[in-house]
C-alpha cells in the first residue's frame, strides 16, 4: 500500500523544447497551453493507478487554448492503467473542443493495443498516435513535423472573429 502512495506522488511533468540541430531542453511544464502552439510533454514516474490523478493535475490547463497541439511522450511506458486511459480521453476531448490536437508518441505495441481496445485510438485519431521506434526521438520528431505542418494550415482564431 505504501508503494502505491509513493508512486502517486512521484509523477513529474516536464516540457521538452526542441533545439534545432540538437537535443531538446527540459523545463517545467507550462501551467496552461498557449494558443496555436505545440507543447511537448513528458512525465517521469509510473502512470499506473493512483499516479493517474497526480498526472492529470500536472497537465497544462487546456480549457481556453485555441488550436493548441499537445504531444505526450509515452516512451518507456509499456502499458498503462484504465484510470490513466480515462485521463487521456478527458484531456484529448478538452483540447479537441478548442480545435486542437492531442498526440501520443513513443507508444509501445502493447499500449497501442490498449488504446485500440478502449476506443481511445479512434478518439485521438490514428494519425495522432506514433509508435515507438528503435532509435530514440524518431517518433517524437515525426509527431513534431505533423504538428507544425497542421498548425501552418490552421488560421489562428482571434477573439474578435468569434460571432455571438
Amino acid at each position: 500500500m505504501m508503494h502505491v502512495f509513493r508512486s502517486s506522488n512521484q509523477v513529474r511533468m516536464v516540457e521538452f523544447v526542441p533545439v534545432e540541430g540538437g537535443f531538446p531542453i527540459e523545463q517545467p511544464a507550462p501551467l496552461k497551453l498557449a494558443d496555436h502552439e505545440v507543447t511537448l510533454l513528458y512525465a517521469y514516474g509510473s502512470l499506473f493507478f493512483a499516479a493517474a490523478a497526480t498526472f492529470e493535475k500536472s497537465l497544462p490547463n487546456a480549457d481556453e487554448a485555441k488550436e493548441a497541439v499537445v504531444i505526450l511522450i509515452l516512451r518507456g511506458q509499456p502499458e498503462v492503467g484504465s484510470t490513466f486511459i480515462g485521463v487521456l480521453r478527458r484531456y484529448a476531448t478538452t483540447i479537441q473542443a478548442n480545435n486542437g490536437r492531442f498526440m501520443l508518441t513513443g507508444v509501445s505495441p502493447r499500449l497501442l493495443y490498449q488504446l485500440e481496445r478502449t476506443g481511445t485510438l479512434a478518439l485521438l485519431g490514428e494519425e495522432n498516435v506514433f509508435v515507438e521506434q528503435a532509435q530514440v526521438g524518431v517518433a517524437m520528431n515525426e509527431a513534431l513535423a505533423v504538428a507544425h505542418t497542421w498548425l501552418e494550415t490552421v488560421k489562428p482564431q482571434a477573439a474578435d472573429d468569434i460571432s455571438d
